[in-house]
């Protein structure tokens, strides 16, 4: 489950279906409107599903989107959306995308037409495309994407927890919210059953469509706070640590986040302590979810005693991020490759996490190693700022001084500036 959720944090709120950048030919919005726009203009949609580490990818860019013919044909006949299938697991789970770039060819009505694969040099993709829209008969009515009704029961066998899920969306916006509803309480009960990846779908992006869906549609949040509340008590009323303990907890604290709730999951935190040896395990399972709240009320002790090796943590992040680097560098793409980017953050952002609670601690030893494996892995401004903010925050001031003084060391005068600021008033008291 942990790695689940780090996939889905890779791929955290950045989940839009819109495209990178709108040169043309591609256009700037998401799918529903080009949908939308596709079907007042009787055109295609075509989905460039791409990464920022393909080669392919970049290849067609420079070679083949540029093309007159080829932007002209899409003036013609498509309306084009860029997708960065990293950034959007969500749409590249819906179309099953498995190699890039991918080409994925839609009708108006969402229907899948064709799809192409791989590097096209403009004279080849004009022949495919064209091929590929030859079978669309623009004068008959496209097959719907979602089922005729709105009874879940009537569907089972023919849509998945995601196409459900995107179903779920058009009814809301049709303003069919309670049938929006029973199909994402379908997926909710159901999904995970009929497809193990949905697993990390329904924490990540499940319960906030559900959620979001609650602030029109308040049974939407009365069906989300009774399945937290069967979670909790599955896993508070359970003798023995189960498989499912660590996955029921988390359940719960993704319904709290989902509904700006995070006082319910530090309760439930404390709840856990009552259980032994049991509630211990479960509450290291809920640290991540919790850390920043337990940050703001300065509970360090817990962060420190159930978060087990902080340095381990660390390292894992780094070898994560340099795992990802070298694939990016491997394929010439270093500079561009957004995940990399991401990955080398969250190396100081939890890092400095686990620093500002080693401090508050009064691990003064660990915590100045953790501050060094942080900036010898990424001396950047913003990694000491984000250092110096948390020993701040700790009222560490000496501690929040010297990385200032290290920073002095290696970074421009510009790029101090920014740790400085960081570090506020306390330079000169």
């Amino acid at each position: 489950m942990r790695q689940c959720l780090t996939t889905a944090a890779i791929i955290w709120a950045l989940t839009t279906a819109g495209p990178a950048h709108a040169e043309k030919p591609f256009a700037d919005m998401d799918l529903q409107a080009a949908l939308k726009a596709a079907k007042k203009d009787n055109k295609a949609v075509m989905i460039d599903f791409y990464t920022t580490w393909c080669g392919p990818c970049r290849m067609l860019d420079r070679a083949t989107w540029p093309d007159k013919d080829v932007q002209k044909f899409f003036a013609d006949e498509l309306i084009g959306l860029k997708v960065d299938a990293d950034r959007n697991r969500m749409l590249r789970y819906e179309y099953k995308i498995r190699s890039f770039p991918s080409m994925v060819f839609l009708t108006p009505d969402g229907a899948e037409i064709g799809r192409l694969v791989g590097f096209h040099r403009p004279n080849l993709f004009l022949q495919n495309a064209r091929s590929i829209l030859a079978k669309w008969d623009k004068t008959a009515a496209a097959p719907a994407a979602g089922p005729s009704d709105n009874d879940p029961a009537a569907t089972d066998k023919q849509l998945s927890a995601l196409e459900r899920m995107k179903h779920a969306r058009e009814l809301a916006e049709k303003g069919e919210r309670a049938a929006a509803l029973t199909e994402l309480l379908w997926c909710y009960d159901h999904g995970a059953a009929s497809d193990p990846v949905f697993a990390s779908v329904r924490l990540s992006f499940l319960i906030p469509q559900i959620a979001q869906l609650g602030e029109e549609w308040p049974q939407a949040t009365a069906e989300l706070k009774k399945r937290r509340a069967e979670a909790v008590r599955a896993v508070l009323s359970t003798d023995a640590l189960n498989a499912g303990g660590a996955d029921r907890v988390l359940e719960a604290a993704a319904i709290d986040r989902a509904l700006r709730e995070p006082a319910r999951s530090v309760q439930l935190f404390d709840e856990l302590a009552e259980h032994g040896s049991r509630g211990t395990a479960l509450r290291r399972a809920l640290l991540d979810e919790i850390i920043d709240a337990l940050l703001a009320m300065k509970r360090y002790r817990d962060i420190v005693d159930l978060g087990g090796d902080a340095f381990e943590r660390i390292n894992r992040r780094i070898d994560e991020c340099r795992r990802a680097a070298q694939r990016a560098d491997d394929a010439g793409n270093m500079k561009r490759n957004g995940l990399v980017v991401y990955l080398r953050q969250q190396v100081f952002i939890h890092g400095g996490k686990f620093y500002e609670a080693l401090l508050g601690a009064g691990r003064l030893n660990e915590a100045e190693s953790l501050a060094r494996l942080v900036t010898d892995f990424d001396a950047s401004a913003l990694s000491y700022s984000t250092l110096v903010n948390h020993a701040v925050r700790a009222g560490a001031y000496d501690s929040a001084r010297e990385l200032v003084r290290q920073a002095s060391e290696k970074l421009r005068p510009e790029e101090l500036k920014t740790v400085q600021r960081a570090a506020g008033g306390i330079l000169t008291s």
